[in-house]
């Protein structure tokens, strides 16, 4: 790979493209600064103290850019960063008056997503046509999916495909009222009527996607398939649950997204045939920047895509016009337009991920390789092809890691031990594959009867799977890290100090680097240090997808529903309280549609069980074992009682209904109710071995029931009169913390 392109250039090439750099490098770095620190203070203008850094950071560099008598930079600057805050911070197209419950008629276009089974199908849309009872029309640009139901395998809506029309009478409730310069708000779509389909025709990339789709699922097993899609598009939806989890603790989880790597093969290999083919440098330019625009519109113009694509043309460009390529002015340039076209793309992880990663790699591989390249570190591993390609692979996966680490403790809470090692075994085969599977569609697309060309990707990929698998598995294959704040500037000051753009000598990076280490070690310790905290039981969504965390010396457990509602809560809270690890886990209830959620937990928390009752409120048994394959899974009736470290756990069934939960711990015992029919609840309590110090309950009890302490507890916004969701009670010292 070049030293900082996401297009590979052979070493003897290296030394032709020289002279003036094709961008200037100061000044559109500094615009994109100027950009993001303005989007930043707009989008979180709410926030006082971020407004305030992100003002005087521009401040400090236009004053600095002044002192340099650069006045044209710096009236670039200036109307790059009026124009991002003013692009985000004006009011926007004024919001339609939705009136809540009102029925309209809805319309919208099926993507091609479109999931069947369960007595239901699921249609993706993009775009809803709304009109009202007065005529009126109005537009909700969306990126969601509405559900219908279906009364049996002849129902229409099972054939329905890409393209067509959906209408029908549906209720309209806005979650959130929305702020008067908002652009976006959350709307329910509720259908009260079954919808008429009108055919329609897929978009030409939505039929390409389809069609590749098809060749993958015919010519590859079903997994291996949904793996080179999500590789071919982004798309992680179709792809295993398990392999999605192995990809991901391993440290390969970039395979599944779109970004330089795949895009710096295709230009590359394009380049390649085209050269073979004798074609000039304008024609190579011209068709790579063609098949890039092409690709990026396939991958519905993710941030990393384009990013990739853009520094990829750029280069190409320099070549051709013999200029010297400038990666760090090719990383502004891309960031600047893309931000351009789409400010609200600064809060995607995807853009996140893809430039700080680039960043990294850009400041921190040239400074690797020359530490590898040193005399006496030489003499380890020799002069030959295999080492030095895996000194070049060290390089990029190193400095890379450093780029992505910050983003993924920040928002995942894990760090991948084996991502180095893992990356560059998987290195040669991977490379292969994207070559293979690149090459078999594109073959195979043209000419249908060339598809078994894909079986041969498809053995790659079944390789890459594997290492990713094995790795997964090896202890401390992901380590739970509960600190990011402070790692975060410790990082990057890191690759400040060590990149080859700070120019200052070993006596001044020497110290710096030793101080962002302590500050790296410092944050790893106390962020991660255990907490000295009280016995309490916090109440955590409570309404029906809610549950119950409790917490006694270092020992925790959770007992409710996992959802997409309530997941991050729960890792919040246990984080919070620098909890790493669970001692048991019960399931109040469980369906198919939350094993990616369950799934999450089980992984980063590792309960040593998972206690879940076998009645109606749990189904799909098969897709809970596969998402509970890290902890040992223990389905109970009627009455289960267990130890989980401090706590004694009681779980009731009856009826085959989940009726609750008691914990025991420091003498005091704590009841989560799920009923709300007293005479279940009657039933839980002579079930429990005492009656409880404090009693949650979903149900109306009044004082009927014996109880230290009663509080209901039954949806989002109704705790005690409050209007608030979630509370935690001290059961050490008696008192009641509403969150």
């Amino acid at each position: 790979m070049s030293e900082n392109s996401d297009v590979p250039v052979p070493d003897s090439e290296r030394e032709s493209i020289a002279g003036r750099r094709l961008l200037n490098f100061r000044p559109l770095v500094l615009i994109a600064l100027c950009m993001i620190l303005s989007l930043v203070a707009a989008l979180y203008s709410g926030t006082l103290y971020i407004g305030a850094i992100c003002f005087s950071l521009i401040a400090s560099i236009l004053i600095y850019t002044a002192a340099k008598g650069k006045v044209f930079t710096l009236a670039l600057m200036i109307i790059a960063a009026a124009f991002s805050f003013l692009q985000v911070y004006l009011p926007q197209k004024p919001l339609p008056e939705i009136v809540s419950g009102e029925v309209y008629t809805v319309s919208f276009r099926a993507g091609e997503k479109i999931t069947p089974g369960g007595g239901s199908v699921v249609f993706s849309a993009g775009k809803l046509t709304v009109t009202g009872a007065d005529g009126t029309v109005f537009t909700l640009k969306a990126e969601t999916e509405i559900e219908f139901a279906a009364e049996n395998a002849n129902d229409a809506l099972y054939y329905a495909g890409a393209g067509d029309t959906l209408t029908f009478s549906a209720r309209l409730t806005v979650a959130e009222k929305p702020q008067p310069s908002a652009s976006a708000y959350y709307v329910n779509v509720a259908p009260v009527s079954r919808p008429e389909i009108t055919a329609g025709k897929p978009g030409f990339f939505e039929d390409t996607r389809l069609k590749a789709k098809a060749l993958l699922d015919k010519n590859a097993a079903g997994d291996t398939a949904a793996l080179m899609y999500s590789v071919l598009f982004g798309d992680t939806d179709g792809l295993c649950l398990q392999t999605h989890t192995a990809y991901r603790i391993s440290g390969l989880a970039h395979i599944l997204a779109v970004s330089g790597l795949h895009v710096g093969l295709l230009a590359y290999s394009l380049q390649f045939v085209l050269r073979k083919l004798k074609a000039g440098n304008a024609a190579v330019l011209l068709v790579t920047g063609a098949v890039m625009a092409f690709y990026c519109c396939l991958c519905g113009f993710s941030p990393s895509v384009v990013r990739a694509a853009i520094m990829s043309v750029i280069f190409l460009t320099a070549k051709t016009l013999h200029k010297r390529y400038d990666p760090l002015s090719a990383l502004a340039f891309a960031a600047v337009a893309i931000l351009a076209f789409d400010p609200k793309a600064i809060l995607s992880l995807s853009f996140k991920m893809s430039f700080l990663c680039m960043l990294s790699l850009i400041a921190l591989v040239p400074v690797i390789r020359k530490l590898y390249a040193a005399k006496h570190i030489k003499r380890l591993y020799g002069r030959n092809r295999v080492t030095r390609a895996a000194g070049d692979a060290f390089a990029l996966s190193a400095a890379a890691q450093i780029g992505v680490l910050p983003l993924m403790i920040n928002y995942f809470n894990y760090a991948a031990v084996y991502n180095i090692p893992v990356n560059i075994l998987a290195a040669p085969f991977l490379t292969l594959a994207v070559y293979l599977l690149y090459g078999s569609v594109f073959i195979s697309l043209i000419l249908p009867f060339m598809s078994f060309l894909i079986a041969a990707a498809s053995w790659a990929f079944s390789a890459v799977t594997f290492i990713a698998t094995v790795f997964s598995y090896l202890p401390l294959a992901a380590v739970t890290v509960l600190s990011g704040g402070a790692l975060l500037y410790a990082l990057y000051i890191i690759s400040v100090f060590c990149g080859r753009f700070f120019m200052a000598g070993k006596r001044v990076k020497l110290p710096a680097l030793c101080a962002a280490l302590l500050l790296f070690i410092t944050a790893i310790i106390t962020g991660n240090a255990p907490l000295g905290i009280p016995p309490q039981m916090a109440v955590i969504n409570c309404g029906y997808n809610g549950g119950a965390a409790v917490i006694c010396g270092g020992s925790a457990v959770y007992a409710g529903e996992v959802t997409g509602f309530n997941r991050r809560d729960i890792k919040d809270f246990f984080f919070d309280k620098h909890i790493r690890k669970l001692d048991a886990l019960v399931l109040t209830g469980y369906s198919d549609a939350d094993e990616y959620y369950l799934c999450d937990i089980v992984n980063t928390f590792r309960p040593d069980a998972v206690y879940a009752a076998d009645c109606e409120g749990v189904s799909g048994y098969d897709t809970l074992m596969s998402a509970c394959a890290y902890s040992r899974l223990i389905l109970f009736k009627g009455r289960e009682e267990y130890a989980a470290g401090a706590i004694a756990v009681t779980a009731v069934v009856s009826q085959n209904r989940f009726i609750g939960v008691n914990f025991h711990m420091s003498n005091k015992n704590a009841a989560y109710i799920l009923e709300k029919d007293k005479t279940a609840v009657s039933a839980a309590l002579w079930a429990f071995p005492v009656s409880p110090d404090i009693l949650v309950s979903r149900a109306d009890l009044g004082a009927a029931f014996p109880a230290g302490r009663y509080f209901k507890c039954y949806n989002y916004t109704e705790f005690n009169e409050s209007g608030r969701p979630n509370f935690t009670y001290l059961l050490e010292n008696d008192i009641i913390t509403v969150e």
